[in-house]
């Protein structure tokens, strides 16, 4: 899995209940990984950036 899919799901996760565990990791890998509008570019995986 590509992690800039993680903004696929972006829209559908805003505004749901997140674990702080999963919380933590969801922010950080919005941190690090560049949006899709900026980047169409596929990065490495999830476990490259967390």
């Amino acid at each position: 899995m590509s992690a800039q899919g993680i903004f696929l799901l972006y829209k559908i996760m805003e505004g749901l209940h997140l674990g702080a565990g999963s919380a933590k990791v969801y922010a950080k890998v919005r941190r690090a990984i560049p949006l899709l509008e900026e980047d169409r570019a596929l990065v490495g995986d999830l476990e490259t950036v967390t």
